[in-house]
């Protein structure tokens, strides 16, 4: 088959795999009329996952564990022979994107690599990662744990030219719903060891806090955040995930002792101007001071954050943020200051989209504001005496 008056290419969708016959077979059915072969390298399951991946057709091997997620990455690359290849896992699920659009990007010979859009868990929006390749040899999994292809990719791209585009394929990630303490314990070893011998790596270091948190090891968590916080300082270029070890202290420091860090906040900002995470926690801070004003301005920003595209394409965001955390607090900003008729609209729209508990609160807020706005004084008449409670009930 031709793209065009070129060939068409193939896509295969390569996987390792380790006991994972509770999300295989809806992984293995996303794929179907989206790849052309399925590669699938098991590690010792023990359960029923090699049974589904041959009754899916995939063709499977099986690859000895050895504490190197890299190894078994690179196996499976070994075990393919498309022309493209797309890196999946089995907790991850196609989406979208199955469709000659995507045919279209494989047949670009300009394309060294392609983006997907990339839900990480449930709850959160889409960004960008580079989870399409060219089959090439020269391009391998590098790094026991958080392995990557990246670099071997930029460095084919820079040698022939070529470039990274972006598909509309997208995955959902479904990892890390739910109760995810059991991966702690084997992800502490393989992160110490990686960091062993790379401790310049910065999103290992905010992993391995977060693996500490979940063993309930606080103090040594925090202390891996500032070795992660150093490495981003003393990083060359600019690395995916610097500002990570920043917003896990910055989160930590404000949940654990009630202090905001305004000269790390900025640190931060400065390596991922934009993220709406950030401006979220600075929010928080300002609306705990009672300081309407700058807090209503970062919420603004934040709502605008969701339509910018460029933020979208780099950074994951909780999307209650979006939805609820943000315009609720927006609506008290509105209120404090003043802008009653702003807050009465925010108010009702949380009370029609909530029919819960919550929901409730913003229609008594909504009717509050209503009931401040039509007392508030108009031009060219006295000030009104009627009053009306907060939306705090002060």
């Amino acid at each position: 088959m031709t793209i065009g008056d070129r060939p068409r290419p193939s896509l295969a969708a390569a996987l390792i795999v380790r006991d994972e016959e509770r999300f295989l077979d809806d992984c293995l059915a996303s794929l179907q009329g989206v790849v052309d072969d399925i590669v699938v390298v098991d590690t010792g399951s023990r359960d029923r996952t090699c049974e589904i991946a041959e009754a899916a057709g995939a063709r499977l091997f099986h690859f000895a564990w050895r504490d190197d997620f890299a190894a078994a990455r690179n196996a499976a690359l070994d075990a393919c022979r498309s022309d493209w290849v797309l890196y999946i896992d089995a907790d991850e699920r196609v989406v979208g994107g199955a469709d000659a659009e995507l045919r279209r990007l494989l047949a670009d010979p300009r394309r060294v690599g392609l983006t997907v859009r990339f839900r990480p868990a449930t709850g959160y929006t889409f960004y960008r990662e580079p989870r399409l390749f060219r089959l090439h040899p020269d391009v391998r999994f590098r790094g026991a744990i958080h392995e990557s292809h990246l670099p071997d990719l930029y460095r084919l791209a820079r040698r022939e030219r070529r470039t990274i585009g972006h598909s509309e394929l997208a995955l959902h990630h479904l990892g890390y719903d739910g109760d995810v303490s059991h991966k702690h314990p084997r992800n502490l070893p393989l992160l110490e060891a990686r960091l062993r011998e790379d401790p310049s790596h910065i999103y290992s270091w905010w992993h391995l806090g977060h693996t500490l948190v979940g063993l309930g090891r606080t103090d040594e968590a925090e202390a891996a955040w500032r070795r992660g916080l150093a490495a981003s300082r003393g990083a060359a270029g600019a690395p995916t995930g610097r500002f990570l070890p920043h917003l896990a202290l910055l989160n930590h420091t404000m949940d654990h002792r009630g202090v905001f860090d305004e000269d790390l906040w900025q640190e931060a900002w400065r390596l991922a101007p934009g993220l709406p995470t950030l401006l979220w926690l600075r929010a928080r801070h300002h609306l705990a001071a009672r300081r309407w004003t700058e807090a209503l301005e970062d919420l603004e920003r934040i709502l605008g954050a969701r339509r910018d595209e460029e933020i979208a394409r780099q950074f994951a965001t909780e999307e209650r943020l979006f939805e609820t955390l943000a315009p609720a607090a927006l609506a008290d900003c509105y209120f404090h200051v003043g802008r009653y008729a702003e807050a009465e609209g925010l108010y009702r729209r949380l009370a029609a989209a909530d029919a819960g508990e919550r929901g409730r609160e913003f229609e008594v807020k909504g009717h509050l504001a209503a009931i401040r706005r039509r007392a508030a004084p108009r031009p060219g008449r006295g000030a009104s005496t009627r009053g009306g409670a907060s939306p705090d009930g002060e």
